[in-house]
């Protein structure tokens, strides 16, 4: 199968300190695109880091849900 490069944009996200909020670099994934390449719901994930790159890998599979009756 093959796979599309994704692109997005480095938003922010404010943090309370305790005079004052602190902007801080904010990453946010979602979509069918996660699925289709192995990540569900409740699946638990490694972030590599590296020199201007992330690599993020499923450590453990979430157990599949009962379907409902």
């Amino acid at each position: 199968m093959e796979y599309k490069n994704r692109f997005g944009k480095v938003h922010y996200k404010s943090v309370p300190r305790d005079t004052y909020y602190k902007s801080v670099p904010w990453l946010n994934l979602s979509g069918v695109w996660l699925e289709k390449v192995g990540f569900d719901i409740g699946d638990n994930y490694q972030i590599e880091v590296k020199n201007n790159s992330l690599v993020i890998t499923i450590v453990q599979k979430a157990p599949k849900p009962e379907p409902f009756k």
